[in-house]
């Protein structure tokens, strides 16, 4: 959390025009972080005995669909500005933001109280 304020005060100070730009890499760089604590969280998850009941946990759905947004709005968000945010971007945004919403929905509906805490 520190190297991302670390990173962001960097890059709003010395290095893009916030106001009139859209700050592409802190958007990338802040993808990425999510990317790897959802990795890192997984290596754990596999180390546990509870591995065989992971469908019915909440946080597992939510990563699940926080990282499919995610590794889908990393290459996006590079090629963006090549094709100028048209309306093909705006419609690979909706398609992430529709399977990370039925994987919020999916955690919700099967999860287990036993298995959330």
């Amino acid at each position: 959390m520190a190297t991302y304020i670390v990173i962001v005060a960097i890059d709003v100070i010395f290095i893009e025009n916030f106001i009139t730009e859209g700050l592409i890499n802190i958007m990338i760089i802040g993808s990425l972080f999510v990317v790897i604590s959802v990795m890192l969280f997984f290596v754990e998850l596999i180390n546990r005995d509870e591995i065989l009941e992971i469908q019915n946990s909440l946080i597992f759905w939510i990563s699940i669909g926080v990282l499919l947004f995610n590794i889908g709005f990393i290459p996006i968000i590079i090629i963006a500005e090549f094709i100028a945010y048209r309306g093909v971007f705006s419609y690979i945004i909706l398609t992430l933001n529709i399977i990370m919403s039925l994987c919020f929905i999916t955690g919700f509906l099967v999860s287990k109280k036993e298995f959330n805490n």
